[in-house]
């Protein structure tokens, strides 16, 4: 089929140029090698309907770079022409047949000639195969399109673009993100409303009194505050703190064992759990805390020598705390028997002894 300079021989060189063979252009358009192949080379037999085929004409030009709108009017031209020309093929008589209407339209009158193609308003080649140049149409004659249309609507998938997608939109999340919204509101409702409940409660704690101890009413309105024992303690803690950007040097003795000899730089803390004896050594006490049992001591400078030294023997603190325990003791027996009513025996006796 001679073609000249047509579409198919524009896109097929446009193809080339871009070094992509017939393969990968059917493997990024999605079009069968077979379709773009007939494409090239203006087989109209073998493309498909002429709807699909100005879709895949109009891709491939744009893949390769081409004016897609030009490419796609010179198929429509083309296609028109080819479909003229197979019908008038396909009416064709035999040669007799053909003889006999060769003679007929021979004597018809001169003046009915067939008409030359032309191009139509759009651009378009017009084959027009009427003898007779058709009169303008009467009010009579004239045909009014119908706005409904007697052929029934069908929608065709697009060879080329992808197929349409479903644009519904699920309510699943919606109904997830309302659950899950409805859930935190009920967890903070909770949080604050109980509390609400534990702050009340606490300022409507009963005065229930402990068991164990010494019940502190009493009908004359007067109030005798529980005694309290220590328990016998079993070690002592000497721990030291150092702030930060602060630096001392320090050693610590347990026992006379060294436990600690180094520059302590803040922020560092340390403490030593000690039942027999503890040293404790810095060069600079403004700069570092040393506490027994929590409460602050101060090392003391004994010699002038600039060494300060803070020693505690867990003996001497268990005596105190016996010395207190017994004081302790013995004034909790005290409260007792004023409450009791009782008194010493010997002063007892005395105030006998001056009433006779």
């Amino acid at each position: 089929m001679a073609r000249g300079n047509s579409y198919g021989d524009i896109l097929r060189n446009a193809r080339k140029r871009s070094g992509m063979n017939l393969s990968d252009a059917a493997y990024r358009l999605r079009i069968r090698p077979d379709i773009l192949r007939a494409i090239e080379e203006c087989d109209y037999a073998r493309m498909p309907p002429r709807g699909y085929t100005r879709n895949m004409i109009s891709s491939y030009a744009k893949l390769l770079g081409l004016n897609p709108g030009e490419i796609t009017q010179m198929y429509l031209d083309g296609a028109y022409a080819f479909e003229v020309g197979r019908v008038r093929h396909d009416e064709s008589t035999p040669s007799a047949a053909r003889a006999q209407a060769g003679r007929q339209r021979a004597s018809r009158s001169e003046e009915q000639t067939e008409r030359e193609p032309y191009r139509n308003s759009r651009g378009r080649t017009v084959y027009d195969d009427r003898l007779e140049k058709p009169s303008r149409p009467t009010s009579g004659s004239r045909v009014h399109l119908s706005r409904n249309t007697s052929l029934p609507s069908r929608q065709y998938t697009n060879l080329v673009a992808a197929p349409k997608q479903n644009l519904g939109f699920s309510k699943l999340p919606y109904i997830i993100a309302i659950a899950v919204i409805v859930i935190l509101l009920i967890i903070i409702a909770v949080f604050v409303l109980g509390g609400k409940d534990d702050a009340s409660a606490e300022g409507q704690t009963p005065n229930v009194p402990v068991a164990g101890l010494t019940d502190t009413s009493n009908p004359a309105g007067t109030t005798t505050p529980p005694t309290v024992i220590d328990v016998k303690p079993t070690s002592a803690i000497v721990s030291f703190e150092v702030a930060s950007g602060e630096s001392s040097y320090i050693e610590v003795y347990v026992d006379e064992v060294c436990k600690f000899a180094e520059t302590a730089s803040g922020p560092t803390n340390k403490e030593f759990e000690i039942t027999g004896t503890c040293s404790f050594v810095t060069t600079n006490p403004s700069k570092v805390t040393v506490m027994l049992d929590g409460e602050v001591v101060e090392p003391l400078d004994e010699d002038g020598d600039g060494v300060y030294v803070f020693d505690v023997d867990f003996a001497d603190i268990l005596d105190e705390w016996e010395a207190e325990n017994a004081k302790a003791k013995a004034e909790a027996a005290q409260q007792d028997q004023s409450q009791d009513g009782t008194s010493d025996p010997d002063a007892q006796a005395s105030s006998d002894s001056s009433a006779n």
